[in-house]
């Protein structure tokens, strides 16, 4: 994601899933990165808080921006059920380890221990209509850069 134009998309993309549930806060959870580009997150959750309100919140399983507190804020908000999107391109290790994982560390099982029902979106954003118009996008326009 590196326009405005690609965070209106991925909104888009998500918009299914997200207001498929209104009273309920949705969760999106990247997997964080020590690189400059973390501050994407939040870009992000100003994006989709703008489109669907403020019951969209976005996390990391590890590294920037932290996100430890979100159990925390959604359940001090009076949430009681979380929709949690994964934001990867599959829902590879981190999703079976970090969000639905058995250990008490999971997303699932912090939610679970502060009383908030968690329904978890199973498939990873390349699996989403629309996703794999902004991969390609971006592949055609690398390709024109590496041309000119």
């Amino acid at each position: 994601i590196d326009s405005p134009q690609d965070y209106r998309e991925i909104c888009e993309v998500l918009r299914p899933l997200i207001t498929v549930h209104p009273k309920k806060a949705t969760l999106i959870l990247g997997h964080g990165t020590c690189h400059p580009i973390w501050t994407a997150y939040y870009c992000l959750e100003t994006f989709l808080r703008q489109q669907f309100g403020p019951h969209v919140f976005v996390g990391t399983v590890e590294k920037y921006p932290d996100s430890n507190h979100l159990v925390d804020q959604l359940g001090a908000a009076g949430y009681e059920a979380v929709r949690i999107i994964p934001f990867f391109l599959v829902t590879g290790i981190h999703f079976r380890r970090d969000i639905v994982g058995d250990s008490e560390l999971s997303w699932q099982s912090r939610f679970n221990n502060k009383r908030i029902a968690v329904d978890v979106i199973e498939q990873g954003l390349g699996m989403l209509p629309g996703f794999a118009n902004i991969i390609t996008r971006h592949i055609e326009t690398a390709i024109d850069m590496s041309n000119s």
